[in-house]
């Protein structure tokens, strides 16, 4: 069995596949964890997972590019993409609330985002 511990099939462009995505991961030993960004993605990874009886699961979080509203380029190895954030305050009640999910088996996207430092 393999674990994808970081999918976003709970982001938009995936509202048309991800039962699909996911039937097929499934059907091949490879469950998964969507990962939230934002208390509106977080929630929907956990109605994704809700829907499944295992195999796949949530993590929740605030990811740091969503607190201030804008448009962020975020810039890797290959490639400079940029990406329209819109600010969210974290509000600790929510997200407790979505914690209380058996379906949540992560809390992350809050830690320090080090690829965005300059290369010394």
């Amino acid at each position: 069995m393999l674990i994808d511990t970081h999918a976003h099939l709970n982001f938009n462009i995936y509202k048309n596949d991800y039962d699909e995505i996911i039937r097929r991961s499934l059907e091949n030993n490879t469950w998964m964890i969507n990962v939230g960004t934002q208390y509106n993605t977080s929630k929907k990874a956990i109605e994704i997972a809700r829907r499944y009886k295992s195999g796949v699961y949530a993590a929740i979080g605030l990811h740091p590019i969503h607190l201030e509203t804008g448009l962020v380029k975020i810039k890797n190895d290959t490639e400079e993409i940029e990406v329209n954030t819109k600010e969210e305050d974290f509000d600790y009640e929510k997200y407790k609330g979505l914690a209380q999910s058996k379906k949540v088996v992560a809390i992350g996207e809050m830690g320090l985002d080090y690829y965005y430092r300059p290369k010394t």
